[in-house]
């Protein structure tokens, strides 16, 4: 059923077993009454579909797909998850710092072994986008976790975990006195603001 349109259900009490008939009709649903069919107001349903931003144009609507699926499952804002990537590598899935760290969330080396695991991934390649994006959120559900079993206000649990992605967790509690003027935190919020008004077709 086309969800952008209303459909109109018919089905015939004559027939032995009720057919179930659904046509592209701008109009609704069925209830039967005695032999006859009456039609009614059939409810939309919205489809989740994945938002379309102008800003990205590196990332394949596959990869695309999977970080937003990957987000929506492990709880996370995908425009949060594209914001880490954007600052991280620009959206390049390739990238490889001189600090070991790779693809497209820069994941360092160091963290491989143990996020893979937790994230249930086999022979990983860390350069590849969707191993790449799995261990990022995996990790970024691990951090939400992490401050809420703390304590932590929800609204201070996103700040802190995007603060501990870059830092980590004992780098954020040395180094960081106000996490609302930390600067990763900043540049990430200002990435995640650049992409929410790039948005395609916005109404």
């Amino acid at each position: 059923m086309n969800n952008s349109v209303k459909s109109a259900l018919e089905i015939d009490l004559n027939k032995s077993a009720l057919e179930l008939i659904v046509r592209n009709k701008p109009v609704q649903e069925v209830v039967p009454v005695a032999s006859k069919v009456v039609v009614v107001e059939a409810k939309q349903i919205k489809a989740d579909v994945r938002p379309e931003y102008n800003v990205i144009d590196k990332l394949s609507s596959s990869v695309l797909d999977y970080i937003y699926q990957q987000s929506k499952s492990s709880g996370l804002s995908y425009e949060t998850v594209l914001a880490i990537a954007d600052v991280e590598s620009e959206f390049d899935v390739n990238a490889k710092s001189p600090t070991s760290d790779y693809g497209l969330f820069q994941l360092n080396k160091r963290n491989h072994k143990w996020l893979s695991e937790l994230a249930g991934i086999d022979n990983l390649n860390p350069l590849n986008p969707k191993h790449n994006t799995r261990m990022a959120t995996v990790y970024l559900s691990y951090l939400h976790e992490h401050y809420r079993e703390l304590g932590y206000s929800e609204g201070n649990i996103e700040k802190y975990q995007i603060a501990s992605y870059h830092r980590g967790i004992r780098g954020v509690e040395k180094y960081v006195d106000d996490v609302n003027q930390d600067s990763y935190y900043l540049k990430v919020m200002k990435a995640e603001k650049e992409i929410k008004g790039s948005e395609q077709n916005k109404k």
